[in-house]
């Protein structure tokens, strides 16, 4: 099930999402007619890191960083600050990890 999500498109028609379950945080990116994702289990995340935070005409930039059970080392979202979505989508992967590792103990 989805809990919340965020896709945006380029100009080029090329589109970029994250999308948060119950379990895991998805990435996404759709580009000539060809795709690519990626997603980490919340139990495989160290930490978030927001490299830069976006602005009217851009978005923030964020580093979700792997433990050393992640696939990936990490995955790059990009969130829009429209209505603090991005703010939203951090806060509720945040609780996700917190309680995935509370678990895990």
């Amino acid at each position: 099930m989805i809990e919340f999500s965020y896709a945006f498109q380029w100009l080029s028609g090329d589109e970029e999402g994250t999308i948060l379950t119950k379990k895991k945080v998805i990435w996404y990116i759709i580009f000539d007619d060809n795709s690519d994702s990626a997603e980490m289990e919340f139990s495989h995340i160290d930490r978030i890191e927001q490299l830069r935070e976006g602005g009217f005409a851009e978005e923030s930039q964020y580093r979700v960083w792997g433990n050393d059970s992640a696939k990936w080392e990490y995955l790059s979202p990009s969130l829009s600050r429209e209505n603090n979505g991005d703010e939203k989508l951090i806060e509720l992967l945040t609780r996700y990890i917190n309680e995935a590792q509370a678990a895990a103990k």
